[in-house]
Order: structure tokens, then sequence, then C-alpha cells
């Protein structure tokens, strides 16, 4: 359940970031959980999430480290 959550989670925070991206804001989220992105896990924190419409890749950045 916690795992369908997070990524379901994720999934949103991504899709949100692809919609601000046409005006190339980062996106700043206050996640409450530890999650796994590229098989690194992150712990629970604030993180920005920028995407670039160029190479097609999503950058996530804490901003608490």
């Amino acid at each position: 359940m916690f795992k369908i959550l997070s990524t379901i989670t994720l999934l949103g925070l991504a899709a949100l970031s692809t919609t601000y991206a046409q005006s190339s804001q980062p996106v700043q989220a206050k996640v409450p959980f530890p999650f796994v992105a590229q098989n690194l896990t992150l712990p629970a924190g604030n993180y920005q999430l920028r995407y670039n419409n160029a190479s097609h890749i999503l950058t996530i950045r804490g901003l608490d480290q």
C-alpha cells in the first residue's frame, strides 16, 4: 500500500512539473516520506523538480541538504 501511494504521489509531482515546464519554472514539493528515484532512495524533505523539454529529463534536487 505504501509503495503504491508513494508511486502515485511521485507520478503526480512529475505530471505537475511537466505542466509548469512550459514556463521553465521549477516546482517545489515537500515529500513527507522517503522515496526511490533512479534506484536511489531519497529521504523525506523539500525537493525542487525541473523538467527539461529538450532532453526530456526530470531533475530532482534536494533543498534540505
